[in-house]
């Protein structure tokens, strides 16, 4: 993590209800440029069938070019192309994808290291599910030790069939704007793309397949949640959320 996203981060764990009005000028070059190194580069095309070697063939020039239109509020994001693959569970339904391209997903992806740098903090610490240097394994050991340590009451589980589509969008929206100010000159270009991340899948193209040895980038995946809940020695209760 940068000084000032690592600077962000503090101030967010200082102060929960704090709102951030400045995060936009982290949108730089440099700060593209570095966030391309962490970019998945075995992601499958988006709707304009660029590959990432292509993108990083002008990598400099392409950078400079989104800096300048995101900076100028002229960048219009393109249709997320929309595939299905089988969901590998025997049963042959298929889990529906939506994939950006190469340069939206740039985009998307430095948007998030700052928003990760804004929220991160404020999760708790018993929550896993898709968050930085996290994994299921590290959620899985956990629990184990829970269940070892602990006296157990109750494990419950959880499986929301096609959550991204039955999802409340407008709520998933709010914990965003919570942190981020409403200063249109500020952060409109965090918010819009945040906004966009959120509800990718909305946009869509029709249905294709992923190339052989690619991957999608950006997926709508059900959602599953296990709840480990047990007694603490002082009486009261602990949970563990994965």
């Amino acid at each position: 993590m940068t000084t000032q996203l690592t600077r962000i981060a503090e101030k967010a764990k200082a102060d929960r209800k704090l709102r951030f009005t400045s995060l936009a000028h982290l949108l730089t070059p440099h700060f593209l440029a570095e966030t391309w190194q962490m970019v998945n580069k075995k992601g499958a095309p988006g709707v304009d069938g660029e590959t990432v070697e292509q993108y990083e063939s002008q990598l400099e020039k392409r950078i400079q070019d989104l800096y300048t239109r995101v900076r100028g509020k002229r960048y219009q994001a393109p249709p997320v192309r929309r595939v299905q693959i089988p969901k590998g569970d025997g049963t042959g339904r298929v889990r529906g994808l939506g994939i950006p391209t190469i340069e939206d997903r740039l985009l998307q992806a430095a948007v998030a290291r700052i928003l990760n740098a804004v929220y991160e903090p404020l999760f708790l610490d018993c929550s896993y599910s898709y968050r930085p240097k996290r994994s299921a394994h590290d959620a899985v050991r956990q629990v184990r030790q829970h269940l070892v340590v602990h006296n157990v009451m109750q494990i419950y589980e959880a499986d929301i069939r096609s959550y991204f589509d039955r999802v409340n969008h407008q709520r998933k929206r709010r914990p965003v704007a919570s942190c981020l100010g409403d200063s249109p000159r500020s952060d409109w270009q965090v918010r819009d793309v945040s906004r966009r991340r959120l509800s990718s899948w909305a946009s869509v193209t029709s249905v294709g397949r992923i190339a052989k040895g690619t991957s999608p980038s950006f997926g709508c995946r059900a959602r599953r949640a296990v709840v480990v809940s047990s007694i603490t020695s002082k009486g009261g209760s602990k949970n563990i959320v994965i």
